[in-house]
C-alpha cells in the first residue's frame, strides 16, 4: 500500500475512551503496509494491555494505538465470559460506565498492561504466550462459563 496526499496521522484513529475490553479497537495489518511497517502488525487501542510482551511495539500518539510486530503464534481472539446473574449478554449490552465496570483483564505477570472489563460478556485480546488474567472486583465467581467467540485455527489462549 502506498499513501499519496494522506496525513499519516489519520491512517488510524482511536478515540481515547473507556469502553470495556470487548469494544477496544484492534486489527491485524497483514504485511504491515497499512501501518507503514515492513512486517505484519497487531494494532490495538490505547490501553497498555495492547503493548504486547515479547513483540516489538510502538505507540503512535496521533493514532492513540499500539502497533506491534505480529509473532507467529499471535492473532486476535475473543471470549465471552459468562457469570450467571452478573454478566450481561451481547444483545442486552450495558453502557461502559463506572457502575458497569466488573474488573480488569491483564497480561500475565503485568500489573500495568491491563484494561477494564465491564459486565458485558465479551473480551478481546491476543492469542499465544502472552496469557490473559481476569480479575473481577466482586472476587472469584462460584460459576464461570467461557465461550469461544473468535479463535483462529491452530491458535490458543492461556486464561486464568
Amino acid at each position: 500500500t502506498t499513501y499519496e496526499n494522506t496525513d499519516t496521522n489519520a491512517i488510524i484513529r482511536v478515540d481515547k475512551r473507556e469502553t470495556g475490553a470487548s469494544r477496544f479497537f484492534n486489527i491485524v495489518a497483514v504485511g504491515g503496509s497499512a501501518t507503514l511497517q515492513s512486517t505484519s502488525q497487531i494494532v490495538g487501542s490505547w490501553p497498555a494491555y495492547w503493548d504486547l510482551s515479547g513483540s516489538s511495539c510502538i505507540f503512535n500518539d496521533a493514532w492513540q494505538a499500539h502497533s506491534c510486530s505480529k509473532m507467529a503464534n499471535e492473532d486476535i481472539a475473543r471470549l465471552d465470559i459468562r457469570i450467571p446473574g452478573y454478566t450481561v449478554p451481547r444483545d442486552s449490552a450495558v453502557p461502559p460506565t463506572p457502575e458497569n465496570y466488573a474488573g480488569y483483564l491483564s497480561q500475565f505477570g503485568s500489573v500495568s498492561k491491563r484494561m477494564t472489563i465491564t459486565k458485558n460478556e465479551g473480551i478481546t485480546g491476543v492469542t499465544g504466550d502472552t496469557g490473559w488474567y481476569i480479575r473481577f472486583d466482586q472476587g472469584a465467581p462460584t460459576t464461570t462459563e467461557v465461550w469461544i467467540s473468535q479463535l483462529p485455527i491452530q491458535k490458543y489462549i492461556i486464561l486464568a
